[in-house]
């Protein structure tokens, strides 16, 4: 018969005790930053703030929200996002989507090349990137814009979404309509909205989501307080958990290998732990297993 374990219920009720805390904290966090410090730029983006707020532990909602305000807001035919990360292999464009009209087609199913000029080119950017007439762009290969004009695209407003270094996903946002061109107030109500709604916002979603990353500088709290991590080495740590290597750290950083390297030196010495691979098992919260010291070889 097979072995089959079931949680109690008063573990059962422990987690969501403490997933419910920590939807709470992060509502608080939020509240005070984005909504009592009256510090975004455009007004009406306060309640798409205070709706996303609500949706915290449903990632789809939350993008969702954000889509359909920006879509409304802008008054462009669809919005797309998704989560990304400079060390993907691909971008999946249409991980969430919006279209004004039902029979636009779709841009699920839209792999991109995350190491091509394009992508490179929204993650080093600190502003939204635009495309005005799709016919002409330089930005796209001809391949990628091609796929744009046949889906009907001929303009795009293109943004990384980025919160203190932490690198979230992309979001577009497309007209239909040819001769018909970006405004001034759109440009900056879709950068500031990103940078200052999304981007905080996105980033308390995928700690929530992933709780082992947003855990990172609490790791020995009930130790000696020479273990509690530097924002360097919280941040690191961060990286190095979702699978970065030394040398993406670095170029995200703007630090040398070296530097990477001597920041997890003095974590797992904190940690007390003898490799890299162990340290991600601590940090993880996992048990380990024969074959992880063999991943420090790879």
């Amino acid at each position: 018969m097979a072995d089959m374990r079931v949680a109690s219920p008063g573990a059962k009720n422990r987690t969501a005790s403490v997933d419910s805390e920590r939807i709470l904290a992060a509502q608080r966090r939020l509240r005070r930053t984005l909504l009592d410090s009256r510090s975004l730029t455009w007004r009406a983006s306060r309640e798409l703030a205070a709706r996303m707020m609500l949706c915290l532990d449903d990632p789809q909602s939350c993008w969702m929200v954000a889509l359909e305000w920006l879509i409304d807001e802008l008054g462009v035919e669809r919005v797309d996002g998704g989560w990304a990360h400079p060390g993907d292999n691909v971008y999946r464009a249409g991980q969430f989507e919006k279209v004004r009209d039902t029979a636009m087609p779709t841009m699920a199913g839209l792999t991109v090349n995350s190491q091509s000029r394009t992508i490179r080119l929204l993650w080093d950017s600190s502003r939204p990137l635009v495309q005005e007439d799709m016919d002409s762009t330089c930005l796209f290969d001809d391949d990628l814009r091609h796929y744009f004009l046949k889906q009907g695209v001929y303009t795009k407003m293109t943004s990384s979404i980025i919160h203190e270094g932490r690198s979230l996903g992309l979001i577009c946002v497309d007209r239909v309509t040819r001769q018909r061109r970006w405004n001034q107030w759109q440009y900056e109500c879709f950068a500031s909205v990103v940078i200052e709604v999304l981007a905080p916002i996105l980033d308390e979603v995928d700690r929530i989501r992933r709780p082992c990353s947003s855990n990172v500088s609490t790791v020995g709290l009930d130790a000696e307080p020479n273990r509690v991590l530097s924002p360097a080495e919280s941040r690191i740590c961060e990286l190095v958990v979702q699978g970065w290597s030394y040398k993406e750290i670095a170029r995200h950083i703007n630090r040398s290998v070296f530097t990477v390297d001597h920041h997890l030196r003095n974590v797992r010495e904190k940690m007390g732990v003898s490799s890299t691979a162990r340290l991600i098992i601590a940090l993880a919260g996992r048990h380990p297993s024969p074959n992880d010291d063999a991943m420090d070889a790879t």
